[in-house]
């Protein structure tokens, strides 16, 4: 290519040469940059500037008015090799013009498990379904079996006994989910009873909290080896995972430290759940003593910037939201304040959503807490759904709540009328859900 194009400009210089009129040796040695010894001092330009001339120019300098015509055409053709040599000394072999391309970013590695994470992070929150939330661990449950008067005292057949129980109810087109223990997880039938009946089997990965000032705030604990446990609860059948943050809230707390832990945490949780095909149930809780005055405002603020910081946590560790499920709280204020209506706590929830949960979010699970009644629950529940704006729909997360009767009745009349109990429940919640939601 370099050779081609001088010698289409030496051609030309050639073609010019036999059309005009002989010059000046001088002049043609000075205009081809042969020295200036050769040329008179008058006639002395720098080359630089000769170069970088017209041929118009260059024949101003010759002796009778300028140099000629063909010492022109020679600087020109001059001119022309030496840019056609600096452009192949540019390019490589072939040809070619190398180029060095930066990558600033590290390409992530395409996530094989993602497709079937976003149908059950949808799937989980299916209008006119509910979440059963069975997820507490062992030392926990036994504690409530012994209360409710179980006779092995709560030791790990009342355990097993009393989960054989809930899979085997009539949970088909009333439960999308169910969250085990890592226990109830390992536990033979469990899972299959479950998937039989077309429900999503789900496990809590946390290990519980740890405190983390004298203020008697706590972080959630579990990252130690969250990965391998992760595998195996995949492999045992769990699609998706529960998460827990629960912070302390009154005037002066959450401290800023102990949200950025805790949503650090929650984040790390989400990425390597993702990485190994279950989606993550991220739960909020917000925890008040009997003599907290924190006004419902105050809970908003809070709740909003939690959830801010968990979504900038998420974004900067590439979880993909479409496959998270958010579980926050219903909002009120506290108990020591003066009370606010049942419309004021879910507009200010719902408010809190709308600027901090992204669209892309599969879904909202509501969490209604373990006081108050199934009752006032359900009513919330609705009104959360009829006046909800989001493009997310929002459906109920139950734990001790609801299935804290059941249990009472399988304790005390056996596991048929547990049966019923749950169904009877079940049917009642997914009645007074508001199903078309836009």
């Amino acid at each position: 290519m370099a050779m081609a194009t001088s010698g289409v400009a030496l051609g030309t210089t050639s073609a010019l040469v036999d059309h005009l009129p002989p010059c000046s040796a001088s002049s043609s040695a000075f205009a081809c940059g042969l020295g200036r010894s050769a040329v008179p001092t008058s006639l002395q330009r720098p080359a630089g500037l000769l170069l970088a001339s017209s041929a118009d120019d260059a024949a101003s300098l010759s002796p009778s008015g300028g140099l000629c015509k063909v010492s022109a055409a020679l600087c020109l053709g001059v001119t022309a090799f030496s840019a056609a040599s600096r452009r192949a000394r540019r390019r490589g072999d072939g040809g070619h013009v190398k180029r060095r391309v930066l990558q600033p970013f590290v390409i992530e590695p395409i996530n094989t498990f993602m497709t079937d994470m976003k149908e059950m992070a949808k799937r989980l929150a299916t209008p006119g379904r509910v979440v059963l939330d069975a997820s507490e661990g062992p030392k926990e449950l036994q504690q409530r079996l012994k209360l409710a008067g179980a006779s092995g005292g709560g030791a790990a057949e009342d355990r097993a006994e009393w989960r054989r129980l809930l899979a085997s109810g009539a949970l088909r087109d009333l439960c999308s989910g169910v969250v085990l223990d890592e226990e109830g997880l390992a536990q033979e039938g469990v899972v299959k009873a479950l998937q039989e009946q077309g429900v999503a089997v789900g496990v809590r990965v946390d290990e519980g909290f740890f405190p983390m000032n004298g203020y008697g705030e706590i972080g959630t604990e579990g990252l130690v080896d969250l990965e391998r446990r992760v595998q195996g609860c995949y492999q045992k059948g769990a699609r998706f995972a529960k998460w827990r943050t629960r912070l302390k809230l009154n005037m002066e707390l959450p401290t800023d430290i102990v949200v950025w832990e805790n949503t650090f945490r929650l984040a790390e949780c989400a990425r390597h759940c993702q990485m190994n095909g279950l989606v993550t149930l991220i739960e909020i809780e917000l925890e008040s003593g009997n003599q907290d005055k924190h006004s419902l405002d105050r809970a908003s603020y809070v709740l909003e910037k939690v959830m801010s910081q968990a979504i900038r946590q998420l974004n900067e560790k590439d979880v993909a939201v479409e496959a998270i499920v958010l579980v926050p709280p219903t909002l009120s204020a506290g108990i020591g304040a003066p009370p606010a209506s049942t419309e004021s706590n879910v507009r200010a929830t719902l408010r809190t959503l709308l600027r901090t949960a992204p669209p892309a979010v599969g879904g909202i699970l509501a969490l209604p807490g373990d006081r108050g009644s199934l009752k006032e629950s359900a009513r919330i529940l609705r009104e959360l759904q009829e006046s909800n704006t989001g493009p997310w729909p929002i459906v109920p997360i139950y734990g001790p709540l609801l299935l804290g009767p059941i249990l009472e009745t399988w304790i005390a009349s056996g596991t048929d009328a547990a049966h019923q109990l749950l169904a009877r429940l079940l049917g009642a919640s997914v009645a007074t859900q508001v199903v078309a939601q836009e």
